[in-house]
């Protein structure tokens, strides 16, 4: 927001050797048709005689446009190597939830093998359900009969 409401005129001011021009180029001139007075007004704009912003305005406003977006951009790849150097979590808290997940695993692992178990015990077991055993293997094909 400082960028587009800055202005240098003052800092241009103080310097004689910069005065040559100055007011003619950097004070827009209102016509007397336009303001009905008998000389012309002199207002702070970068403006043809006939009201348009004249090439030197457009150039300004790009360039001060274009430095918004690159000091942003700037800004976001900053955010961005801090996010990736710098870790969400450190090592030491992640080594304990990695751990702590392969606690839950084997706890839920053992939990589902002690229940298929008793419904194997007690018979309550569907056929899909059965826990499978390992089929016999024959030495010849004709001992299979």
């Amino acid at each position: 927001m400082m960028l587009f409401t800055l202005d240098n005129r003052e800092k241009n001011a103080k310097r004689k050797d910069m005065l040559s021009g100055y007011v003619n180029f950097s004070l827009a001139v209102a016509s007397p048709e336009m303001t009905g007075l008998e000389e012309p007004c002199r207002y702070w704009a970068y403006r043809d005689p006939q009201g348009n912003y004249n090439l030197f305005f457009w150039k300004l406003t790009t360039v001060r446009l274009l430095f918004v977006i690159i000091f942003e951009h700037v800004v976001l790849g900053v955010v961005k190597l801090i996010d990736i150097f710098i870790p969400d979590i450190t090592e030491s808290v992640q080594l304990r939830i990695d751990i702590d997940d392969i606690i839950a695993k084997d706890i839920l692992n053992d939990d589902s093998q002690e229940q298929a178990k008793k419904k194997a015990t007690t018979g309550t077991m569907t056929p899909t359900e059965a826990p499978r055993t390992k089929s016999p293997k024959f030495l010849n094909p004709s001992d299979a009969v």
